[in-house]
């Protein structure tokens, strides 16, 4: 029943948050996995656009448990599946791109970052405007 499964997807998106508030990352971390295999199965294809949340997910599921790598490149396909929809959620690729912000610094990577963070504000103040309490944190 295609209804109950989306229903145990949100279920399970709670309960990711639950896991990573208490530091169970691993917990988190296979319940992640699990909407995104389900996701994938329902949508027919790993770059449906739709997916941009869950990669997401994956991405700061990584970045708690240290594997930066897969951190970053979960957060690069994210950020490129919202980029491809008909109309861009702007306020949505800011965030991806703070958190790509946040990756790069956390490796030292300053240059990067700070495009990252430059590209993040534009697109905070774009779509939320110049006192949107998100630009703050990237001043």
């Amino acid at each position: 029943d295609p209804e109950m499964r989306q229903l145990q997807i949100q279920a399970r998106t709670t309960l990711i948050r639950v896991h990573s508030l208490q530091g169970n990352e691993q917990q988190a971390l296979a319940l992640a996995e699990r909407n995104f295999a389900d996701r994938v199965e329902i949508y027919g294809s790993a770059e449906d656009p739709r997916l941009a949340v869950d990669y997401n997910n994956l991405a700061g599921t990584y970045n708690r448990l240290g594997r930066l790598d897969e951190a970053e490149v979960a957060q690069r396909k994210s950020l490129q599946l919202l980029q491809r929809r008909p109309d861009p959620p702007v306020a949505r690729i800011a965030f991806v791109e703070q958190s790509l912000c946040v990756l790069a610094v956390q490796r030292a990577q300053y240059v990067e970052g700070l495009a990252a963070c430059d590209r993040a504000a534009e697109g905070y103040r774009q779509a939320l405007g110049e006192d949107s309490i998100e630009l703050a944190g990237l001043a």
